[in-house]
């Protein structure tokens, strides 16, 4: 129950910060703010939560955030914006700051929100230690009763099965190459490869079933893991060798392709994924660093995590991570 409620608290901050900032932007010209999924990262890399959580505590902040306007509507169909104080349990903070000029909520709580999630449409299950969590708990069936008569009713669409992507995962060739890899996957992993996919199509990133990898059809140095890895604790990530990338988020050093003698600078580089692999890219088939990379990042912060990371997969001595504006260099 401890622990639930940690993740609870801790989704339930980050998703206040989301909705009052509105969903972005910056808090002053030194402090840019950080979207939900940034502040999951920090939250894990800076030990706030254990590394096998992640993913449940991504779960429920995007959850919460997605489904936002359904669950206030549940909620208030439900009356439990009507509740009076002293209905609460005992240490409950308002639910909400009352209702605006044409009948809307103002300000839902941020950890109801959450936990209405749960309750709804996330685990279905009610953990954690709270006043919220112990009202929520208390009105978990009609609550249920209420999102199935929307759905029935046509108020709410009716749920549909996420399509679940798979785990892309960046060999940084400064700590190792695709044969040590692939031995990991097959030895600590028990996965075998089903040979790479057609790069014409597009089933190899859709459909690596369980137990099975490949590597990506198109873009190199990356491997296609089963919807649902959790790799949050795999030691290979651990030590920096391997690193959880979007695949997206790959091709901008691909794209770039630097050659090992390059000079290159990340002008906003922080928590540094595309600034390290382009220093991958840089060291693949070196045995040291011929070029040099500059990367800046303007928050306290956020730079201390980027020298950290620079540390672990290996690149101090050709990647400089450098404080403040890169416009003002």
């Amino acid at each position: 129950a401890d622990t639930a409620q940690k993740l609870i608290t801790l989704a339930a901050t980050i998703v206040e910060n989301v909705l009052s900032d509105g969903g972005g932007g910056l808090d002053s010209k030194s402090n840019p703010k950080m979207g939900a999924r940034n502040q999951v990262y920090y939250a894990s890399i800076n030990g706030e939560i254990p590394k096998s959580l992640v993913p449940m505590l991504t779960a429920m902040v995007s959850g919460a955030l997605k489904s936002k306007k359904t669950l206030i509507k549940c909620a208030k169909d439900d009356g439990l914006f009507d509740l009076r104080e002293s209905a609460l349990p005992d240490g409950c903070p308002a639910l909400s700051d009352g209702l605006s000029l044409n009948g809307q909520i103002r300000r839902p709580n941020a950890e109801l929100l959450v936990v209405l999630y749960e309750v709804l449409l996330g685990s279905r299950r009610v953990r954690g230690t709270s006043p919220i969590v112990k009202l929520v708990k208390s009105r978990k069936a009609s609550l249920q009763k209420t999102l199935a008569r929307r759905r029935q009713s046509g108020e709410e669409k009716q749920h549909v099965e996420r399509i679940k992507m798979p785990r892309f995962v960046r060999i940084n060739h400064i700590k190792t190459s695709n044969s040590e890899v692939s031995s990991h996957f097959e030895s600590e992993l028990r996965l075998k490869f089903q040979g790479k996919p057609d790069s014409s199509t597009a089933t190899g990133l859709s459909g690596v079933p369980k137990g099975k990898y490949t590597i990506d059809p198109v873009l190199p140095d990356i491997f296609i893991l089963p919807a649902g890895t959790n790799l949050h604790t795999d030691k290979m990530v651990d030590d920096g060798a391997l690193v959880l990338q979007d695949r997206s988020s790959c091709l901008t050093a691909i794209a770039l392709d630097p050659p090992p003698d390059a000079i290159c600078i990340d002008t906003c580089a922080s928590p540094g994924n595309k600034t390290l692999h382009m220093a991958s890219l840089m060291m693949k088939n070196k045995s040291k660093p011929l070029g040099k990379i500059t990367a800046f990042e303007r928050d306290p912060t956020r730079l201390g995590t980027l020298s950290r990371r620079i540390g672990e997969q290996g690149a101090s001595s050709f990647v400089e991570a450098r404080g403040g504006d890169f416009m003002d260099a």
